[in-house]
């Protein structure tokens, strides 16, 4: 991991999967997101996982998937609280998927 940036390339096995998910739900969990936004977080990446795998790839032992965790800054909502402070959201999280051929 370099500073809030994480990358996996990932065999195209199950197996793999749940790593995905793991690392998924650490990193949204670290980003400030509520446990049921980090188990959404969790889930769609299972999914996308298991669709890389199994659709894009097709179980191919040649082909991997590179998965990719970022994370931004904290920043202020557009809206601010009743006490006139900014009410804070969780960082940004993106993931990137990018199938190697």
């Amino acid at each position: 991991m370099s500073g809030n940036r994480v990358s996996y390339t990932l065999d195209s096995t199950l197996e793999t999967v749940n790593n995905a998910e793991e690392t998924a739900g650490r990193m949204a969990a670290e980003a400030g997101f509520d446990d049921e936004d980090v188990m959404k977080i969790s889930m769609a990446v299972r999914e996308a996982a298991v669709n890389a795998v199994m659709h894009g790839n097709a179980y191919n032992p040649s082909k991997k998937v590179t998965l990719a965790f970022e994370r931004t800054a904290a920043r202020p909502r557009d809206h601010h609280s009743r006490s006139g402070s900014p009410d804070w959201m969780p960082a940004r999280f993106q993931i990137r998927w990018r199938r190697k051929i």
